[in-house]
């Protein structure tokens, strides 16, 4: 992942709380033919909620918090997700011409030979081992946990914004969630990225 230049830091908007019954049950009856099953699973997701006023709610959208099946539940649903990316990916990657990424010259510039080099300048001055314009290399890679994701893009900043907007379009009108364009952030490898509690930069 630590190789790619720009990364999607994606951020869908209150997830668990916006997951649509409809949608879900929809995924899992692909798979899950028993009624039984099926049947105990919507009457799941539409337990009545007390509130601290002594009210009852039949929630319309959502799984349970704390509900023993919802980590499950919200996995299928964004499975979905994971099957669009990596179709993605092949799209992007069938455009590559070249499977070798070119070397950048500015680092070159820092290796005199016999190969005693300075990589600590290079790191210090955040120069990229690779030419950083190079259009005929692509590469995306695509990690999840969770609603958590990131997108991790070998290539220009126009095309990470290009995978921003496809990846929230497919939400929106698939899945019926919405990707928060405010906290979906689009950041370059020198910014360190962070992500489940660790950063993701070029030397670590």
């Amino acid at each position: 992942m630590k190789s790619s230049t720009w990364y999607v830091e994606g951020d869908i908007k209150s997830y668990f709380p916006t997951i649509n019954h409809d949608k879900l049950m929809e995924l899992i009856e692909r798979r899950v033919k028993d009624k039984k099953i099926t049947g105990l699973i919507r009457g799941g997701l539409k337990a009545k909620i007390f509130t601290t006023e002594g009210t009852e709610v039949t929630p319309e959208l959502g799984t349970p918090q704390g509900g023993i099946l919802s980590p499950l539940l919200s996995n299928i649903y964004l499975h979905e997700l994971d099957l669009f990316m990596q179709s993605m990916t092949e799209e992007w990657e069938g455009r590559s011409k070249s499977t070798r990424r070119k070397r950048n010259q500015e680092a070159l510039n820092m290796l005199p030979p016999p190969k005693k080099g300075r990589k600590s300048e290079n790191y210090r001055k955040r120069i990229p081992y690779y030419d950083p314009k190079d259009t005929r290399h692509i590469k995306v890679k695509y990690i999840r946990y969770a609603d958590d994701f990131l997108v991790g893009i070998t290539g220009s900043r126009e095309m990470a914004r290009e995978t921003r907007e496809e990846i929230g379009k497919f939400l929106r009108e698939k899945l019926k969630v919405e990707l928060s364009m405010e906290k979906t952030h689009i950041t370059h490898i020198s910014k360190g990225i962070p992500f489940l509690g660790y950063t993701i930069g070029r030397r670590n």
